[in-house]
């Protein structure tokens, strides 16, 4: 989930700003119909300038948790599948159509737009956008992934810091906060397997583990595998990689 698109989100979550009727009619319909814990629905990206101004065909559908995310994405609620649609993709296309011709908007509907965003997920309605219905279909996204995801980025500098300073007399060449996930380099490939099998390794992620719980918002770290973290050395990276961890992590 794009960074713009998930404070769009959570501002959602946190009720600062309200879905649209449309929305939340699809909302409604996909609780009842599958299931499926939805946070909201809409549409948020940047202005593109290789795409027709104000032109979309995408429908986005935020899951609150992982566990409606994963449902949706094993009933084919995906990035578009060449041309292939899911049952229940198809069934949420044609009620969305359905609520365009009842709102009695078949090819265009009031959305908040400024000069460089699209946006669904806000309370004004400034102007109009025209919808691809012909083209449309749907991606899934999980607020829960996303959450952590973005909170361990905001994190970032304060985990570091926390790292070092709990654990100053080990042999840790650096800490790398990366693709949502903690990366500690010890200094040699010996220093890892040490700390690894010793079980310092995972007292660095309890640390980790408990500093993020205190500070989240809705209860979403709950376990300690919500908390991403991996080991490897700096030996490692100068034998592979030439020293350089740009490539450690293409």
């Amino acid at each position: 989930m794009e960074e713009e698109l998930y404070v769009q989100v959570k501002k959602h979550k946190d009720r600062l700003i309200l879905q649209q009727p449309i929305f939340q009619s699809l909302s409604d319909f996909l609780q009842v119909n599958f299931g499926y814990d939805v946070l909201c629905c809409g549409y948020y990206r940047k202005r593109m300038k290789s795409l027709p101004s104000y032109v979309i065909n995408r429908l986005d559908i935020y899951s609150a948790d992982n566990a409606s995310f994963s449902k949706m994405r094993e009933d084919g609620f995906t990035q578009n599948l060449h041309g292939v649609t899911a049952p229940k993709v198809e069934q949420t296309l044609d009620y969305i159509k359905k609520l365009i011709v009842d709102h009695r908007v078949p090819q265009r509907f009031p959305f908040y737009r400024n000069p460089k965003i699209y946006s669904t997920l806000h309370l004004k309605v400034n102007e109009k956008l025209i919808i691809e219905t012909n083209r449309l279909f749907v991606m899934s996204h999980s607020f829960e992934q996303a959450y952590r995801e973005f909170s361990l980025t905001n994190q970032s500098k304060s985990i570091v810091n926390l790292i070092n300073s709990t654990f100053p007399s080990l042999p840790i060449y650096r800490v790398l906060i990366n693709f949502g996930s903690i990366f500690v380099f010890f200094q040699t490939d010996a220093d890892k397997e040490k700390y690894d099998l010793d079980g310092t390794s995972e007292e660095i992620r309890n640390v980790c583990f408990y500093y993020l719980k205190e500070k989240d918002e809705y209860g979403l770290y709950r376990e300690k595998h919500h908390v991403p973290f991996q080991t490897d050395s700096d030996e490692k990276v100068k034998k592979e990689f030439e020293g350089s961890y740009f490539y450690y992590f293409k």
